[in-house]
């Protein structure tokens, strides 16, 4: 599934490329035109550039853990919402936790 999704992406980025460096000849072409060509290109090629870094980055990481990986957050936030009820009530049976004991 992450090798589907990631070569979609690619895909995708090779369309939108693909427009970019049609664009990028068009202002070449008409850069007696305006002052402006110039500058708006090349903000959009950083733009485009920092896009597809991010884009990769978060398709590639933690979005699509592999199986058997364990999401550390996650499971750093169970762990300290767990402590927190333990602290509170003393009890370490979850089934007669009673919430109305938990002072918030």
């Amino acid at each position: 599934m992450k090798f589907l999704v990631l070569g979609l992406y690619t895909l995708f980025l090779i369309f939108v490329w693909g427009f970019f460096i049609v664009a990028k000849l068009h202002a070449y072409k008409f850069k007696n035109f305006s002052t402006l060509i110039k500058p708006i290109t090349t903000i959009l090629f950083v733009f485009l550039v920092f896009l597809s870094i991010v884009g990769y980055i978060v398709l590639g990481g933690s979005q699509f853990s592999s199986p058997g990986s364990v999401n550390v957050i996650d499971s750093l936030s169970k762990k300290n919402n767990s402590q927190a009820d333990l602290e509170v009530t003393g009890k370490t049976d979850y089934e007669n936790l009673d919430f109305n004991e938990i002072n918030y």
